[in-house]
């Protein structure tokens, strides 16, 4: 049997984005550098400890297939051995120009050269001296140097304090795969184990793989704890209700069902299983245990229980196929997540109609009742005097949440993490440990190609400059620093003096110095070679740790090359937005990715109102068809409505903040409620069989309550809002469905 993937991907709960600024920040969200990113810090024991432990980490760490690259601290020994950086070192270099060249320019630089080589501790860059006395290639690496760095000590990154050793590793694997993250994440903490054998080291972990698959484990185990307090409290109300363990049993079979056919179906319509699904799906097809509720309770001890079903089968078969058709509005959505989620839902909820209906009643046998029958007292019908007042009620509802002084939605991503508070905290002191740029901070720009963005960011530059020197950032980090235009490229190889000209400034400034004759004619040689050179290209640093470092700031969407532009110590963001403003080009925009996040949340969140109005629509359609009577129809839907107005009301009351996740509940409750309202509205023949329905209708509405009142106790933001929004909902719906119940007469088609 094939076997269906599941892809434990967050990114696939986010909907396709026709920006291509937002298409970009996507990318790098999910698939970029810094989501590859995997921060380390090593804690305890001695500094020579640490210094050890670090050094001998990184080297572990670069032997795995799960690690692109590991640094600690290194990285400038390593650039100082580049060959190509080096030979392209006058093209590059924004310090020196033409006047580096010129006779008093060379003297100074050779008085320089000279004091280094009479320090206690020589320049690391003595060797380099007779190619490149006016050191333009240190000059070069001190130019790419972020405005911030961590400590080095001995060879090492550490905190300010030196208690704490830091590494950052990228992976392979993009930050929301989340197996991948957990596989590397993993072999970092064997990899330290192995080397510190008195276990006096500890690792402190932290980064988006690492929020991910924390978060990932966290709503796991939750998830399984309180479903199994949830299946026992299921177990003991269906055993309370119907004095039956074989029941209780048989009630599970259209859940399992339901689950088995939506995998399948999601899986071979999508051709891999989304753990966003699994992890949503299953809590919404909870209402699966409603349909064999619905049966046991209108068992007859006259009659088999296929034709107890039929009595009730037309109702229920209008609930189903309008709840399917509520989610069919979300199965065809651009959100890959929720198309996905809504065509597992659909598959679960008509297997476990179909299983409720061909199936339990044949192992049902012969001779259950477990209902009492109560055909001696008639049920009191609510009047007209409490259905005007909640509706009513719904009414004020409405006009309260209209005048809300503030909004009722929680648009910030991070209020909605799984994760407790020091975790987000940790990473956040390390990063300032490491130097990172400010996060949520970027300008981004964007052309037809990567020569004309280069020149875009040249542009830029001496504005931001302006507010590095103001203070209103501390810096930035440009991709045209590395990596300069081909015109900047040119213009400096321009200014580079000729053979003579460099020979007889060279002559004039060895007058007054004491380094011997020829000493420097490898310099000579260089400057001619880069007369030559053709200015390089970002496809020859594929590779090279530079390379590396432009991945994170260039990205290719489509026929455009974008730039981010990464910023530090942001203390004025409206200098920058009125740098943006002066430059007056609509390709540059400077991001806030928390500003951004919630932009995006927003649309989300109306993408699915759009989704939620045409499913209601599409269910009044339905039930115009199935219960041919604009009142009836009216009737039904009016009650599911009011209880959506109320749940929502309330939560605002009780200080809840609604998010994407209360949406996605609202939709479980409109499928719960229109099914307590059909049942409701039926036209029961007799007495007797209107206690069956308020039997099972009370059955339904606690089982389903107490379920969601487990999760809503979760701590976790997801499970709670779907726990609160379908708790609340439930007992809404069965008030609201109650008062607006129709009076008996006629039959059930």
């Amino acid at each position: 049997m094939a076997k269906v993937p599941i892809r434990s991907d967050l990114s696939l709960s986010l909907p396709a984005s026709s920006d291509p600024v937002e298409k970009v920040m996507q990318h790098k969200l999910h698939e970029g550098v810094a989501s590859r990113l995997i921060l380390m810090g090593i804690e305890g024991g001695s500094l020579e400890q640490r210094v050890a432990a670090s050094r001998q980490l990184r080297h572990a760490l670069l032997q795995l297939e799960h690690f692109k690259r590991v640094e600690n601290g290194t990285t400038a020994a390593w650039l100082k051995s580049d060959p190509l950086l080096f030979e392209y070192r006058y093209l590059l270099a924004k310090k020196g120009g033409a006047t580096q060249f010129s006779a008093q320019g060379l003297a100074q630089a050779l008085d320089q050269r000279m004091q280094e080589l009479m320090a206690p501790y020589p320049s690391p860059f003595k060797q380099q001296l007779p190619r490149d006395p006016t050191a333009a290639y240190p000059a070069l690496l001190k130019q790419w140097l972020p405005p911030s760095r961590p400590n080095n000590v001995q060879g090492a990154w550490f905190s300010a304090d030196q208690q704490r050793a830091l590494l950052v590793a990228e992976t392979w694997a993009k930050g929301m795969a989340m197996d991948s993250q957990q596989q590397a994440l993993d072999a970092i903490r064997q990899q330290l184990h192995q080397l510190d054998s008195s276990g006096q080291l500890q690792l402190q972990v932290s980064g988006p793989g690492l929020f991910a698959v924390q978060s990932r484990e966290v709503i796991r185990s939750e998830s399984q704890q309180l479903s199994m307090i949830a299946s026992a409290a299921i177990v003991v109300i269906l055993l309370l209700a119907y004095r039956s363990l074989r029941i209780a049993i048989l009630a599970a079979l259209p859940l399992i069902t339901a689950m088995l056919a939506g995998s399948c179906l999601a899986g071979l319509l999508f051709g891999e299983l989304y753990g966003i699904t699994l992890a949503f799906g299953i809590t919404l097809l909870g209402v699966t245990i409603d349909y064999p509720i619905h049966l046991f309770s209108h068992l007859k001890k006259s009659e088999p229980a296929s034709q107890s079903l039929m009595r009730i089968w037309g109702t229920l078969r209008i609930g189903v196929i309008t709840t399917c058709i509520g989610y069919l509005v979300m199965a065809v959505s651009d959100f890959r997540g929720l198309s996905q989620l809504g065509v597992f839902t659909i598959g679960g909820l008509l297997a476990g109609a179909l299983t409720t209906r061909f199936l339990l009643p044949r192992l049902m046998g012969e001779g259950w009742e477990p209902v009492q029958q109560k055909d001696t007292h008639q049920i009191p019908r609510p009047g007209r005097s409490p259905a005007r007042l909640l509706f009513a009620t719904g009414l004020g509802a409405l006009l309260f949440l209209f005048i809300q002084p503030t909004s009722i939605w929680q648009d910030d991503l991070t209020a909605m993490s799984a994760l407790p508070k020091r975790v987000l905290d940790l990473d956040q002191e390390m990063r300032m440990q490491l130097g990172a740029p400010e996060a949520g901070q970027l300008i981004i720009l964007h052309a037809r190609n990567l020569e004309d963005a280069l020149v875009q960011a040249e542009r830029l530059e001496p504005g931001l400059e302006k507010l590095v020197k103001s203070q209103a950032i501390a810096g930035f980090n440009l991709a045209s620093n590395h990596l300069p235009s081909r015109k900047r490229q040119l213009e400096r190889q321009a200014a580079l003096p000729s053979d003579k000209q460099l020979s007889s400034s060279l002559k004039q400034a060895l007058s007054s110095h004491r380094f011997r004759s020829g000493l420097f004619a490898p310099f000579l040689e260089d400057v001619t070679t880069a007369r030559t050179l053709q200015p390089l290209e970002l496809k020859r640093l594929a590779g090279t740790q530079i390379g590396q470092q432009l991945a994170s700031l260039i990205h290719r969407e489509g026929d455009k090359w974008f730039l981010m532009v990464p910023l530090y110590g942001v203390e004025n963001p409206a200098a920058i937005r009125q740098l943006i403003t002066e430059a007056d080009n609509a390709s540059i925009r400077y991001l806030q990715l928390g500003e951004e996040g919630k932009r995006m949340v927003i649309g989300f969140r109306e993408g699915i109102f759009s989704m939620m109005g045409w499913g209601v629509l599409a269910m009044i359609s339905l039930l115009l068809i199935g219960l041919k009577s604009i009142r009836a129809a009216t009737l039904v839907m009016l009650p599911v409505l009011l209880a959506v107005t109320l749940t929502i009301t309330l939560l605002v009351l009780l200080g809840k903040m609604l998010t994407i996740f209360h949406l996605v509940a609202l939709m479980l409750v409109m499928g719960i409620g229109i099914d307590y309202s059909l049942f409701f509205s039926r036209q029961e023949a007799n007495e007797e069989e209107r206690w069956r329905t308020l039997h099972a209708l009370v059955v339904c509405a606690i089982s389903t309550t107490t379920v969601f009142a487990i999760l809503a106790s979760s701590e976790i933001p997801v499970l709670s809002a779907i726990g609160q929004t379908t708790a609340i909902g439930v007992v809404a719906s069965f008030i609201t469905a109650m008062v607006f119940a129709r009076q008996p007469g006629g039959n059930d088609e």
